[in-house]
């Protein structure tokens, strides 16, 4: 991947095996309590495809799904999910929108056609929300929704380039740690920072690699790794040549829980405050979900 854009993106990690051996210094989180908001909701957008067709030839790849994982990392660190069906209309899309404090554009393999533009669509409604109401609801765009931000954020369709990094876990290098302050990692132990550069604690399952970046005046994060895998993917329906290489040790699990709780309390500092009985005819519970033997996933969520 070319160099990200210096007008958006300040923090950039890289994966890596050498380890560093810079010190880590100490890392607080200021936060203002007053604007807190206790009942978060997050916006997960569907991706095309049942999810579960390897096993479900039925299904096809027809409707959407998402994957369990990301909405059990949402709910792990307190908040609700409202699915953003990708190819719903726009009236209710954007309805959906206005009830979330926060969106997730999940991995996948889709780059082109309604998912794509549905994407652009929701990003640059998270800018505008921010540059229009002063509204800073946070993003996370993992693996696939890293690489369309990419090619949103730089308008170069080829930006991305391969490299194999497939069902590999790996390290993480901060080439400045200075910007570690102000960003997804200031809450994370300094001990836990040196461990992230020694020890394979991020999951990897991609061709393209620059590892995480942060905007510098949107509350935006991107990850080309997985936070969600390490405690909520097993690996269950792997065929049995292939192996669960997913980290489940402590250590990775204190990073995906950090990961998650920085994100949504991004999203309890947003100014937005929905209409709790919206909120609850749209959350994903009333979603059917199915468990399969994905090569990708344990349990994903089928919409029609």
């Amino acid at each position: 991947m070319d160099s990200p854009n210096p007008l958006l993106l300040l923090l950039l990690v890289l994966a890596a095996v050498a380890p560093s051996s810079a010190t880590p210094g100490v890392i607080r989180l200021p936060v203002d309590r007053h604007a807190l908001y206790d009942r978060p909701v997050i916006g997960i957008v569907t991706h095309p495809g049942s999810g579960i067709h390897e096993i479900d030839p039925e299904g096809g790849n027809s409707g959407s799904y998402i994957a369990a994982s990301y909405v059990k990392f949402v709910e792990s660190a307190g908040a609700r999910v409202i699915p953003l069906i990708y190819d719903d209309c726009r009236e209710n899309l954007l309805g959906n929108l206005s009830l979330v404090n926060g969106v997730l554009f999940t991995g996948g393999s889709k780059k082109h056609g309604q998912y794509r533009d549905t994407i652009d669509m929701i990003f640059q409604h998270v800018k505008h929300r921010k540059d229009c109401h002063g509204d800073p609801i946070p993003l996370l765009a993992v693996c696939l929704g890293f690489e369309l931000l990419s090619m949103n954020v730089s308008k170069d369709k080829d930006i991305l380039t391969r490299f194999n990094a497939y069902n590999e876990p790996s390290t993480l290098q901060f080439p400045d740690r200075s910007l570690i302050s102000g960003s997804v990692f200031e809450s994370f132990e300094p001990e836990l920072i040196t461990k992230l550069q020694t020890r394979r604690l991020a999951m990897q399952n991609h061709g393209e690699y620059v590892s995480t970046v942060q905007a510098k005046n949107y509350s935006i994060i991107c990850t080309q790794w997985h936070p969600e895998k390490a405690i909520f993917e097993w690996g269950q329906g792997l065929p049995p040549h292939k192996d669960d290489k997913a980290p489940h040790s402590e250590d990775a699990v204190r990073v995906t829980q950090h990961f998650a709780n920085y994100f949504i309390s991004k999203a309890r500092q947003s100014t937005n405050r929905p209409c709790e009985d919206d909120v609850r005819r749209n959350l994903i519970d009333s979603y059917y979900s199915k468990f399969g033997q994905s090569q990708s996933f344990d349990k994903v969520y089928v919409f029609p």
